[in-house]
């Protein structure tokens, strides 16, 4: 028995060397090939990076001394910017030397602020006081935080001038708890000087008054609305009539009251046709909205959190005839038989090449549904995968012509499955967001984030002051003596 045990112990060393030499092969074959890219090819692919997520120039400066020395050649990378609790005032002038004093064009600022604390940090006044009495111009401005962070540090910053793309999430919990003596309980877009002719708006827990030029504007996403922030249904109707090239739209209800009704809404002409993505979720009455617009090239619907009718919803969408691809739900009532027969009843199902569901209460495929996938489907000829994302996992139904081509895949529950934050991931890739347009406050991970946060810019008071400032004298003795 021990010899057996030796043997296999000496077998899973032997088997786990293996792998972390071809693993070693594998990188260092990749790396070759990474420096045999161009330098055109790697500025190009940096920036398109950057546009994705603004840290990207302090990730590129640490892989290798290839990417660091391209990096810090290409001066157009280092207009874009990411500040947080990490050193913002130190990062944000390395930028600017980096960056050069030649550059007129628009700088790329994200800013992550999720604790109240942080806007008393004498860092975070000289980011104000520099934003403030800037020179360049902004093209896209995110902000992640709480509600007086956005006070202090949006208000503060002054006028964004011709921002192209705008993006303000704040929690909604800082805002439940907020003073009703600060500056602002509710927040409200836009303000005294905001940007009048956007290109992309992101809001979350804000208020949108509809008071500018919409005529420019592809992108408009609205999260976390409550019951004070979700806009009125004349109001949106019309702004949304005024948006001749939107692509995207997200309206998000969390509150519990219903929201506003949108049926009765005469004289009031339907948006335009180019919409090609759509989000929806929340208790609120998505069926009379939908009723009352026309989406006649709608490509991928995402159906979110709704107590209403999956199908019956998707009887109303199918009164425009759009080319729907792409279809996910999640949170809401669907019987998955009624589903595989609407694929031949509803022409809006018939063009479908992957639906997805998430969370809607199933952990797998009934056997009976999955029966129906081993035949050639002449009700759904372009139907390509049948996914289920379930509390135990993912089972994935990949359709074929024939008995031998159809296959179902299952996958188990690894370490660590979080269905909400795989609900979360897949949506915002499906609607093409970039990794950090939506912040999920509500994940474990992120309140530990902000207790950690704030315990460390607690105030140090009593003995722990004392000798804190002790060890500050040490140091500045040791460093006079060198």
């Amino acid at each position: 028995m021990l010899r057996s045990r030796q043997s296999r112990a000496v077998l899973r060393q032997t088997v786990s060397k293996t792998q972390h030499e071809q693993s070693l092969k594998f990188g260092n074959g990749l790396g070759k090939a990474v420096e045999r890219l161009p330098y055109e090819l790697l500025v190009a692919i940096f920036t398109l990076a950057a546009q994705e997520h603004n840290n990207f120039p302090a990730v590129a400066v640490l892989v290798c001394r290839m990417w660091r020395n391209v990096a810090l050649d290409h001066s157009p990378l280092w207009a874009f910017l990411w500040l947080n609790h990490h050193s913002p005032k130190s990062k944000y002038l390395l930028w600017n030397q980096r960056l050069g004093t030649h550059y007129d064009d628009g700088r790329h600022i994200t800013v992550v602020v999720p604790v109240d604390e942080q806007v008393c940090n004498a860092d975070w006044q000289y980011i104000v006081l520099a934003l403030s009495t800037r020179t360049y111009p902004i093209t896209s401005f995110h902000f992640d935080g709480s509600i007086r962070a956005l006070d202090y540090i949006y208000l503060g910053a002054g006028p964004l001038g011709s921002c192209e793309e705008l993006s303000l999430h704040v929690d909604s919990d800082s805002v439940r708890n907020s003073s009703p003596y600060s500056c602002c309980c509710v927040p409200i877009w836009p303000r005294c000087g905001d940007v009048s002719a956007p290109r992309v708006l992101s809001f979350s827990s804000i208020a949108v008054e509809f008071f500018f030029d919409p005529d420019h504007l592809t992108i408009l996403e609205l999260f976390d609305l409550s019951d004070s922030t979700f806009p009125d249904p004349r109001i949106l109707m019309t702004a949304l009539a005024k948006m001749p090239v939107l692509r995207t739209l997200v309206v998000e209800y969390t509150g519990f009251r219903g929201g506003h009704d949108f049926s009765d809404l005469p004289g009031i002409r339907r948006p335009s046709s180019s919409l090609t993505h759509l989000q929806l979720s929340g208790n609120w009455s998505i069926g009379k909205f939908m009723a009352s617009i026309d989406l006649p090239n709608v490509q991928t619907f995402v159906l979110d959190n709704t107590p209403a009718s999956a199908l019956d919803i998707l009887r109303i969408l199918a009164q425009s005839s759009p080319p729907l691809r792409t279809l996910s739900l999640s949170r809401t009532r669907l019987d998955l038989n009624l589903l595989l027969h609407s694929l031949s009843t509803l022409p809006v199902l018939s063009a479908l090449s992957s639906i997805t569901l998430l969370d809607i209460g199933y952990s797998s495929f009934p056997e009976t549904l999955v029966r129906q996938f081993y035949r050639p489907l002449v009700f759904s000829p372009s139907l390509d995968s049948l996914t289920l994302y379930g509390d135990h996992g993912r089972q994935e139904i990949r359709v074929g012509n024939s008995f031998s081509n159809s296959e179902v895949i299952c996958d188990e529950c690894p370490e660590g499955y979080d269905i909400a934050r795989i609900r979360k991931s897949f949506i915002d890739g499906l609607m093409k967001r970039s990794p950090h347009s939506t912040c999920d406050y509500s994940s474990p991970v992120a309140a530990e984030h902000r207790k950690n946060l704030q315990q460390s810019l607690k105030p140090v008071t009593g003995l722990r002051a004392v000798l804190v400032d002790t060890k500050r004298r040490m140091r500045r003795l040791v460093s006079r003596r060198k």
